[in-house]
Order: C-alpha cells, then sequence, then structure tokens
C-alpha cells in the first residue's frame, strides 16, 4: 500500500494529474477497507456467525473438485461394499472444547451397512464421525446427486430448517469441502434479524487420487466439526483422522 502511494504521487508529479494512477489508487483504498455487510464472528478462522453468502452455481474449479469428489465417493461405495464389509477402520479422534482444553483418542470402528447406510461402526461413546460419506449419503449427497447425472448444482441446499453451502477448494494437493450450515436470526433485537447466520463448519478431505498404499479412493481421510460456545467468541471441535483399515 505504502509502495502504490509513493509511486502514485511520483506520477501525479511527473505527469501533472494520471488519472488513472488516481483510479487505481481509489479502488484499491475501496478494496482495502471495510466490510460489505455486517458480521458477527465467533472466532479467528472461523465462518461461524457470518451471514451466510447468496446461493450461486458450481462453476470453474469448485465444479470441477466437487464432480472429482463425487466420483471417488461412488467409487469407494462400490468398493467398501464389495471388498471391505467387516473390516477395521482405525480413527485418531481430537477434541478442542469450550475452555481449550485438548483431548485425543484412538478408536477402532468395523465397517457395516445397516438399511443400505455404511456405518463405520463402535461401541464406544466417544463422539465420532460414524456415518461414512458416500455420494447417496452424508453432506456431499444433494452436491453429488446432479453432477453425476451431468446436471448443474449450486453451492447452497436446504437442510432441515436452515441452509447448508459448499466451498470446494484444493490444499496442498488434497481436495477439500467446507460445508456451513446456517439457520435464519430470529432475534429481532439483532443487526442480522432475518439473514441466515452459519451456526455448523464441516470440513473434510477426501482421497481422489493417487492414493498411499492403504489407503481407499474416496475416504474421508481427515473431518472436523466446530459449533459455536455458549460465550459467543469461541468454538467447539471435532477432527477425526484416518489411521488405518485391516481385515481383522
Amino acid at each position: 500500500m505504502l509502495n502504490l502511494l509513493k509511486i502514485c504521487r511520483y506520477e501525479l508529479v511527473m505527469r501533472n494529474q494520471n488519472w488513472a494512477c488516481v483510479v487505481l489508487l481509489t479502488l484499491t483504498i475501496l478494496v482495502s477497507c471495510g466490510e460489505t455487510r455486517p458480521q458477527k464472528r465467533v472466532g479467528v478462522g472461523t465462518s461461524l456467525g457470518s451471514i451466510m453468502d447468496a446461493p450461486k452455481p458450481l462453476s470453474g474449479q469448485k465444479m470441477d473438485i466437487a464432480y472429482t469428489m463425487c466420483l471417488a465417493l461412488r467409487n469407494k461405495t462400490t468398493e467398501f461394499r464389495s471388498k471391505h464389509l467387516n473390516e477395521i477402520f482405525s480413527f485418531e479422534i481430537e477434541h478442542t472444547a469450550c475452555n481449550r482444553s485438548s483431548t485425543s483418542t484412538v478408536i477402532t470402528t468395523r465397517l457395516h451397512e445397516t438399511n443400505n447406510v455404511l456405518i463405520y461402526d463402535s461401541t464406544l461413546a466417544t463422539f465420532y464421525f460414524k456415518n461414512v460419506e458416500t455420494h447417496t449419503t452424508g453432506l456431499l449427497a444433494p452436491i453429488c446427486g446432479p453432477l453425476l447425472k451431468g446436471q448443474l448444482a449450486t453451492d447452497t441446499v436446504d437442510e432441515g430448517d436452515g441452509k447448508r453451502q459448499f466451498n470446494f477448494y484444493a490444499e496442498d494437493g488434497r481436495a477439500k469441502v467446507t460445508s456451513y450450515l446456517a439457520r435464519r436470526d430470529t432475534n429481532a433485537q439483532s443487526s442480522t434479524f432475518g439473514q441466515f447466520i452459519v451456526v455448523r463448519e464441516d470440513i473434510k478431505q477426501i482421497e481422489t487420487g493417487p492414493v498411499l498404499p492403504g489407503v481407499i479412493l474416496g475416504l474421508e481421510s481427515d473431518q472436523t466439526q466446530r459449533i459455536p460456545c455458549p460465550d459467543g467468541v469461541t468454538f467447539e471441535s471435532v477432527r477425526q483422522l484416518f489411521l488405518t483399515h485391516s481385515p481383522d
């Protein structure tokens, strides 16, 4: 920003008001300053408490990543049912509480299918992501449905009394999706009354290939869920990391 100001001052002196530079400087200041709408941030690095963006069709790289994920999930659904039922899947569960204390637990589950739904079954009381993400069940099913039929999909779907919005992206060469569950603000005294406010975040890393030995295409190798704490400032999170799978 400082360098831009120096350049503009120089141009204005040397060329007797370089209007292109003035316009560039003005646009930079406008982009750099202010928010376009009120926000209710819960914490740094999270969209909890924010107003949900307006829905838009998936396109470009986001649609490409979403489609690749859906193909991988469809592959995994078939492979799980044909090769891996009753096998053991182990995960590490990291829990960060509202007071910022953290715990880590390794859990062993067994892949089962109940009423056509694949689950990582365990008798442990610890919270974990039990349902297997597939192209027909789970968070991504409303997106995969139309995409795998060659149809267009939007980044926002209805879910219960709220809406869920998806952001597909690549990070460190891995395909990821962050979904934001939002509900309408019914507090008449709030500055965001009537708006859809994000109340939960789910982040999933889906293996889209090439995969490492022992990792299945379409596997949810890293999953995180975040929800707001009662103080309205911090958030609670649960992260599930895939470790291994074996026949027994």
